[in-house]
């Protein structure tokens, strides 16, 4: 994959990424509360219920990030469950992050700081291995809460 943006383009300039995301692996499972058949062309798109997220994985350069686990949805579209998320090298994702907009400065330095505790509850100050927790639509990794995930909604 070759994200398309120019600040990820400077990055691989400043050599902190690539410009290419060499591996993007997901093996997961969604269930819908009816089928897909033509009436859910026709009427209703069927929602999702669950999601049971067997692997994922994400190469990109040095920083590597590998996730299980499994998410159920309610009527509103909120998540609610558990991923395990394990990141190698996390501290380039963030410096992405940062470059590409996505991420305020001042949020990411928090961030590594918290995510930097947590890497070196779990063993390896470079290796964070915690669950991403849902409840009812808001989102925590380990200890550390993120905020809030919009409703899940097919349209």
């Amino acid at each position: 994959l070759r994200p398309a943006s120019p600040a990820l383009a400077q990055l691989a300039a400043m050599d902190i990424l690539p410009g290419v995301i060499d591996r993007l692996r997901i093996d997961a499972t969604l269930g819908f509360d009816a089928p897909w058949d033509r009436a859910a062309v026709e009427t209703r798109r069927p929602a999702i219920t669950a999601l049971e997220l067997d692997k994922a994985e994400l190469v990109w350069g040095q920083a590597e990030i590998w996730a299980a686990g499994e998410l159920s949805f309610d009527r509103a579209g909120l998540a609610s469950g558990s991923v395990t998320v394990k990141a190698k090298n996390w501290r380039d994702l963030l410096q992405v992050a940062v470059a590409s907009g996505w991420l305020p400065q001042a949020m990411a330095e928090t961030l590594e700081q918290g995510l930097g505790l947590l890497a070196g509850l779990s063993g390896s100050s470079k290796t964070p291995d915690a669950p991403l927790t849902f409840r009812r639509g808001k989102v925590s990794f380990g200890p550390i809460p993120l905020g809030s995930l919009p409703p899940l909604q097919l349209r």
